[in-house]
């Protein structure tokens, strides 16, 4: 009898081989043999209120800066797919994108009701954040995108233990890195056609969600403060304070040098401008420095120009003023300072494809400039 069931046993599984198209071959994990594999996708189990993650999208909050979200949606789409071997489709909020229940929403998106009750509940502190379910929907919420990938990161522990996710509401805080990116128009993005390829925006992208970089560029404005367009006078400098960063990325000084005749006031020889100039450097620099969150303060040499067809800026003439007034004096400042210097000075006159107009990179040479800040910021240690 015990022949017979066993032979009956081996029939089943050739029947059961030989319907997925496979015959049956000897092994050393008899569990592998005994699980045929009909190309079927992994099996999710794990739940949201009775939803399985195959039914969802992720929908992320648009900003000034879409790719701080879109890179925290990124991670999560990465996760669930590693996870239960599907991948949800990524859609950013969008009046002609209606809501639906099963979505997991990054960032407190405006178009959803469901997000309302968050958006007061959030404090003004970098690192907090609610992972939260409320009905089919799952909620990343917080004040910025690094917050939002604290609440991801934890959403990947509750897919790891499986099973059955209810109504929640989970508060968190944790450590994020702020990075401000203090500048003028080649902090801005200027020159491009997509406002969303600037360096900053690709510094995010490769110091990953840990980090939040945010853009404090503005075209046009200069050191000096007695300048028409000082930099000291904007919204984008009381931003930059207001954010308390860990980390400021100091890119001034190109603008001080322009030889336009329409700012007379920015001619250098036989004036006080060199000592208007370290002054103000000075004064910028303190003002970051006397912030609680005591930040790292990378001072960049501004990039050389390059003479192109038409040759709008009078680059020759630039470049020298910078040359022979600015990089001293900010050489001389990072040396009192102690400050960590990135050379772009150097770095620009070895890479001239990168500045399509003269004067700035566009779209994807943005990549390029921000790789210099990048590498000299890790030293290197992290590839290209």
């Amino acid at each position: 009898m015990k022949k017979l069931i066993c032979v009956l046993l081996a029939a089943v599984l050739l029947f059961s081989l030989a319907a997925c198209g496979k015959t049956a071959s000897p092994s050393d994990d008899p569990v592998s043999e005994l699980t045929p594999d009909c190309g079927e996708e992994p099996v999710n189990v794990f739940g949201i209120n009775g939803h399985k993650l195959s039914e969802y999208r992720i929908v992320y909050r648009k900003t000034n800066v879409p790719s701080q979200y879109l890179f925290v949606a990124r991670e999560l789409q990465s996760l669930v797919a590693e996870k239960t071997g599907y991948t949800p489709d990524i859609y950013a909020e969008d009046e002609k994108l209606p809501a639906q229940e099963t979505e997991l929403l990054v960032g407190m998106c405006e178009g959803r009701e469901v997000c309302d009750d968050y958006f007061y509940e959030i404090y003004n502190e970098r690192g907090d954040y609610y992972l939260a379910v409320k009905g089919a929907s799952v909620i990343f919420a917080a004040n910025n995108a690094g917050g939002a990938y604290l609440a991801v990161k934890e959403f990947a522990k509750l897919i790891d233990k499986g099973g059955e996710l209810k109504d929640m509401k989970q508060k968190g805080t944790g450590e994020i890195t702020t990075v401000a990116c203090v500048g003028g128009s080649i902090t801005e993005g200027s020159n491009s056609d997509d406002s969303n390829k600037n360096y900053p925006t690709y510094l995010q992208e490769m110091l990953g969600p840990e980090y939040f970089v945010m853009n404090y560029g503005i075209s046009g404005y200069s050191v000096v403060s007695t300048d028409q367009f000082a930099y000291c006078k904007t919204a984008q400098y009381k931003q930059s304070l207001s954010l308390a960063p860990d980390i400021v990325i100091f890119a001034l000084g190109t603008n001080d040098c322009n030889p336009t005749s329409n700012q007379p006031y920015k001619a250098w020889e036989g004036t006080d401008r060199a000592q208007k100039f370290e002054q103000s450097v000075k004064e910028l620099l303190d003002s970051y420095k006397a912030l609680p969150s005591n930040p790292k303060i990378y001072l960049c040499l501004p990039c050389s120009l390059t003479k192109v067809p038409g040759d709008q800026w009078n680059a020759d003439e630039w470049s020298a003023r910078i040359e022979k007034y600015a990089l001293p004096i900010l050489q001389s400042v990072a040396r009192e300072y102690e400050l960590p210097v990135i050379d772009l000075w150097t770095w620009s006159r070895s890479h001239p494809e990168v500045f399509k107009d003269g004067l700035h990179p566009k779209d994807e040479s943005y990549k390029e400039y921000a790789l210099a800040v990048y590498n000299a910021m890790t030293e290197g240690k992290r590839g290209e």
